[in-house]
């Protein structure tokens, strides 16, 4: 998948349901992230470095059941350097498939989804898989707790850039007033025997990730977040670290949004993903 690619097939996706604007809720959104880098396998630098991110989803009930698709593009700078060594990554990408049912408070649902990540040539990313359960709880009408456990297959390169492994996230969301929208999420992934080189080589990512929303008015939400990413090489050892900080907008189109959270596809693994190369 390259980042054409996505664009097209989000593009195509908005406007088909545009025309269906009565059944179907959409968005569109993006802004501008700054991110600070460390590495203990190479020298960083240029920090901090500047970046571009792009979102969309499209989302229907059909009574208790509920489909989205959603997608996100993040692309940065490399400030002139053209080597992933100095940089670290500078793609991640993933578009997801959603589809789960509503009991009451609860929800729970599969997603299914492909990334793109950064490997030897950021030119040309790689691109891998990503799947699997998750769920909501309503709590109470303002807080909503989340969760996804899944398996993230990124080979990029079968013998110097891979991880397969299972990945987790649990977040809360707390709607504390009818504009504002507060959260928090913590993931992890492990890959037992694959991270860069496979056989007894593991490594492991941790993320956390601060966020807020303020709706101007009904289609334009302005949207923010922090995010820390840590990714350890357990063979070398060799850690790398990614604290960003995202600003941007999001657009709404067609119906109201369907009730209860939103379940988006993770990002944070194809970004730990793109690490694999620079701590190689």
């Amino acid at each position: 998948m390259t980042g054409k690619l996505f664009l097209a097939m989000m593009t195509s996706a908005l406007i088909a349901t545009g025309a269906q604007a009565q059944e179907w809720q959409s968005s569109a959104g993006g802004g501008l992230f700054v991110s600070q880098r460390s590495s203990t396998d190479t020298d960083i630098d240029g920090n901090p470095f500047v970046g571009t991110y792009l979102t969309g989803e499209i989302a229907r009930d059909f009574g208790a059941l509920r489909l989205s698709i959603d997608g996100r593009l993040e692309f940065m700078s490399d400030g002139g350097e053209d080597d992933v060594y100095v940089t670290g990554p500078l793609h991640a990408g993933v578009l997801g498939l959603h589809l789960g049912r509503d009991f009451g408070k609860f929800y729970g649902g599969a997603f299914l989804g492909a990334g793109l990540f950064d490997g030897y040539d950021s030119d040309s990313p790689m691109s891998g898989t990503i799947g699997g359960l998750e769920f909501a709880v309503a709590v109470n009408e303002m807080i909503s707790v989340t969760g996804q456990l899944g398996y993230l297959n990124a080979i990029g390169d079968p013998t110097d850039n891979e991880f397969e492994g299972m990945i987790a996230r649990v977040g809360v969301d707390a709607q504390v007033s009818d504009r504002t929208l507060l959260s928090f999420s913590a993931e992890n992934g492990f890959s037992k025997d694959c991270f860069v080189d496979c056989g007894d080589q593991p490594g492991e990512y941790f993320g956390l990730t601060v966020g807020a929303e303020y709706a101007l008015n009904d289609r334009v939400t302005l949207v923010g977040s922090l995010t820390s990413l840590r990714i350890e090489d357990y063979d070398d050892p060799d850690t790398g670290t990614d604290t960003s900080v995202f600003v941007g907008a999001r657009i709404a189109f067609g119906a109201a949004a369907p009730s209860g959270p939103r379940l988006h596809t993770p990002i944070m693994p194809l970004r730990a993903a793109g690490w694999m190369e620079p701590l190689d």
